[in-house]
């Protein structure tokens, strides 16, 4: 009977990584020590996000081979493998370019919908896909393919803000969104051309309270000499913050709608009409801000509902930084949501979250410096949220 054990969020090379490895040393050795067969890893394992503007990101072979915690992070993850532990990797938004070329040839890379290679009935997804400042674009614009909470991140760590919290006018327009979200659910008689024009509407308002938040940040009121570096090989090398980004991205949330979100959560069998029960507005509502929304209980539901991911049972996702266990009874069927926290240095919760999954049970640890385990556990299908205090 095999057990697993899933860690996320780590951001090893940027900012917010841990300033020694102690800490994530105690968590593998926890893992090791708990006869684990696999190490799931959910996204944000390596960060060439959370850097200052005029840092061009280190490749990830740089990053691997001369960061310290990072290097001793995988010669511990070595170890584990040595030892016979099967180590798999998932994108986060952090690292969504980090393939499996760029890996150590002892971590496996997988997708979401390859889940199932690890065991099934369980689906692992870091989450940012469904987050309107963090899902990766697919475009062949090279100026659109970052999603806005790239530059968002790279600009707050310039002038030492915190990258959610603090967003004063950023956070006032989600506010603002949401509650225009919650009147439009209740208009039944709202159209497509109407949903669309709010879309626009609210690209808008986000990019000019960026712009309001940015020129706080920086204290000066001309921000079009504001440049960001971009990864060498990368074309455009810098972005500048007027003409690229407050330009380019009015239009990321109508993108960011069609593009990723409903892809990722309407029934496959129905079409978008004049029904706004179609338009998932309550699910778009949780896409706004994921983390202030309460984690990715809806998103699971939604999977569980559309039946995109049929035979599964468990969902486990990363990337709000929350610790999370829910149990969901949809249909008289059990499921659990749950989230493995992070490892990295931040402001929401505990940053040593071990989450495991074994015959069927998921249960979730936070260990301290000593490696003493306090055990939630989704035991008795009771709702039972774990969440960062």
């Amino acid at each position: 009977m095999e057990k697993i054990g899933v860690i996320s969020d780590l951001h090893l090379g940027g900012l917010n990584s841990p300033k020694t490895s102690d800490t994530i040393i105690s968590v593998l050795s926890e893992i090791d020590y708990s006869n684990c067969s696999k190490l799931v890893i959910v996204g944000d394992f390596l960060d060439r996000w959370a850097l200052d503007i005029d840092t061009v990101p280190k490749s990830y072979e740089e990053l691997q081979n001369k960061d310290t915690v990072c290097k001793e992070v995988i010669s511990k993850l070595d170890d584990l493998s040595k030892k016979g532990i099967k180590i798999f990797f998932f994108n986060g938004n952090h690292d969504f370019d980090l393939m499996s070329k760029d890996l150590p040839d002892f971590i496996t890379y997988l997708e979401p919908k390859e889940s199932h290679k690890i065991t099934p009935g369980v689906h692992f997804e870091h989450g940012n896909s469904v987050d309107l400042f963090n899902a990766i674009g697919e475009s062949d614009d090279e100026k659109i393919k970052f999603p806005l909470g790239y530059f968002k991140t790279r600009l707050n760590h310039s002038f030492n803000r915190l990258p959610m919290q603090r967003d004063l006018q950023v956070n006032r327009v989600k506010q603002n969104v949401i509650s225009s979200l919650e009147k439009m659910n209740s208009n039944e008689y709202l159209t497509l051309e109407e949903f669309d024009k709010h879309l626009d509407e609210f690209g808008i308002l986000f990019l000019d309270a960026l712009y309001e938040d940015v020129k706080c940040g920086f204290r000066y009121d001309n921000i079009d000499s504001i440049e960001i570096k971009m990864p060498e090989g990368h074309n455009p090398k810098y972005y500048n913050f007027s003409s690229d980004i407050y330009h380019n991205y009015r239009g990321f949330v109508k993108r960011f709608y069609y593009d990723h979100f409903l892809p990722n959560i309407e029934d496959s069998h129905k079409d978008l009409d004049n029904d706004n029960k179609l338009f998932y507005i309550e699910e778009f509502i949780h896409a706004i801000d994921p983390v202030r929304t309460g984690g990715f209980k809806w998103y699971a539901e939604r999977l569980i509902k559309s039946h995109r991911i049929p035979n599964t049972s468990t969902f486990i996702f990363g990337h709000t930084h929350m610790c999370q266990l829910n149990n969901l009874c949809i249909n008289g069927c059990n499921y659990v949501c749950s989230n493995s926290g992070c490892l990295c240095d931040n402001t929401i919760g505990p940053n040593t979250t071990i989450l495991y999954y074994e015959n069927g049970r998921t249960t979730l640890h936070n260990v301290d410096v000593h490696s003493k385990v306090v055990n939630c556990s989704n035991n008795g299908f009771k709702e039972q949220p774990v969440l960062a205090r």
